[in-house]
């Protein structure tokens, strides 16, 4: 019995041992990844945890199979497939690679006639709206990828990000994808705070990282690398690519017309701050600051 539970702390001390080298041998070589790749710190700190991104996708399944058979049998399950997942996972990254290599590129710039009429529905308030339509590229890879990403992100839109930014983005009030056509096109919809370039400038400099994650498996999209680098960081091109894509919106809808999200969230304050029996003089200056 003894040896036996030398043995489970033997394979516990591996697997920390294990989860500490990824996490170091990353951050050590975090100025080679950011001259490399061109990418920031926020791409390098998702790195750090993007080993556990395959656990994420097979949480949810595993969770309500969990309901269904003993835990011995899902146990057993998982020690059988983990070989094929070892075995499938440079398979997987090649492919990545070699998609990202010879994905042609379709960023043109639009036809000034068209991108006039764009920005003529734009302007009228202190916010904005956007829609752009655009086709998946072929195959099951680049569907069942860029499914999975959007479940993911869509997950972190609606409990990670919930206080009205999205990564460091804090303009946007809303944000829709949707697929059509048997998942063969993709329709995205947003409001926004500001004008159309300072949006897309915005996400170039802050979450060009959550652009090529999301939209990278569009056809013509600038070429990604690692699925997290250039792609959107290009800023001419994905400029082009967005515009090209760009739809007029004929119908949007604007809860608060003339206040952006900074004037909301100060009046959520001042509305807070008359809700407490009692307060500070500190605290009943700095509701005062904010009228």
């Amino acid at each position: 019995m003894l040896g036996r539970s030398w043995g489970i702390l033997a394979v516990l001390f591996a697997a920390r041992a294990a989860t500490g080298f990824q996490f170091q041998s990353t951050g050590s070589a975090t100025n080679l990844l950011m001259t490399d790749l061109g990418i920031g710190y926020a791409e390098v700190g998702m790195l750090l945890g993007a080993y556990l991104l395959p656990g994420v996708l097979v949480a949810f399944p595993t969770g309500l199979l969990g309901r269904r058979v003993s835990d011995k049998t899902l146990g057993l399950a998982g020690l059988v497939l983990m070989p094929f997942l070892i075995v499938l996972s440079p398979f997987l990254i090649y492919l990545l690679r070699t998609k990202e290599e010879s994905d042609p590129e379709l960023c043109p710039p639009l036809d000034r006639a068209v991108l006039l009429e764009l920005q003529h529905l734009e302007d009228y308030d202190v916010s904005n709206q956007y829609t752009a339509l655009g086709s998946l590229k072929p195959g099951l890879f680049r569907r069942w990828l860029g499914s999975g990403l959007l479940v993911l992100i869509d997950y972190a839109a609606r409990h990670v990000f919930t206080h009205g930014f999205l990564a460091r983005v804090q303009t946007i009030h809303f944000a829709f994808w949707a697929f059509l056509d048997d998942k063969r096109r993709v329709v995205f919809t947003s409001n926004y705070d500001g004008g159309h370039e300072a949006y897309m400038d915005d996400f170039i400099n802050k979450a060009a990282w959550g652009l090529n994650l999301a939209f990278s498996h569009g056809v013509g999209w600038p070429r990604t690398r690692w699925l997290i680098a250039r792609g959107a960081r290009i800023e001419h091109k994905f400029k082009n690519y967005q515009r090209r894509h760009q739809q007029p919106t004929e119908l949007w809808y604007r809860a608060y017309p003339g206040l952006t999200l900074a004037d909301l969230k100060r009046n959520q304050r001042i509305r807070e701050g008359l809700e407490p029996a009692h307060v500070t003089d500190a605290q009943a200056e700095a509701w005062l600051r904010l009228l």
